[in-house]
């Protein structure tokens, strides 16, 4: 190999190597999330007498409803879906969790959710909380807009950030300090 060919090499390989690091220091949350088990345990630990969380979502496929059920099941908790098809679907949808199936909590555990997402989340916001439903969401963004949590894993810890007016409104009880998972009340 040439003089100037492992030079070339090197500066190469130090090219990606740099290009590699930048995305993982630059992205270090989009890396890490929070499985549905963890989410619905704040869920537990927030309410602790919650018997149903309504899930909406139109991006669902039927590995991730089955993920969502077994990580309700584990928590003893029954999770109930509705799949959107459009946004107009959204609020009808939310009072059918509501009335007939007496959901407690409301998760929307996919941010990139174009039918919820948008005029769907601001119906939900709004009526949640007057309904005493929490609304938990992924976009951390979110709580200081009026949903209840959202549960985040960085750096390997569990946080969990939530609306204290919104808490207050639905009966969700923040923990105190210490334990496995870091709760930041807003």
């Amino acid at each position: 190999m040439t003089t100037e060919r492992m030079h070339s090499t090197r500066r190469i390989t130090r090219i990606i190597g740099v290009a590699a690091c930048m995305v993982l220091f630059a992205f270090p949350v989009l890396a890490q999330k929070a499985s549905f088990g963890q989410q619905v345990a704040v869920m537990k630990v927030l309410k602790a007498d919650l018997k149903i969380v309504g899930v909406l979502a139109g991006t669902l496929n039927d590995k991730m409803s089955q993920d969502l059920t077994r990580a309700g099941l584990s928590q003893g908790v029954t999770v109930v879906i509705a799949k959107p098809k459009d946004q107009r679907e959204v609020g009808s949808l939310y009072k059918k969790l509501l009335n007939e199936k007496k959901i407690q909590m409301l998760w929307l555990p996919d941010a990139n959710d174009d039918v919820v997402n948008g005029v769907g989340i601001d119906y939900l916001r709004e009526n949640t909380a007057m309904d005493g439903v929490g609304l938990c969401v992924t976009e951390k963004k979110l709580v200081s807009g009026g949903v209840l949590c959202s549960v985040q894993l960085e750096n390997g810890k569990l946080i969990v950030y939530v609306n204290k007016k919104i808490a207050s409104v639905v009966g969700a009880v923040i923990p105190g300090e210490g334990g496995d998972i870091n709760f930041v009340a807003q």
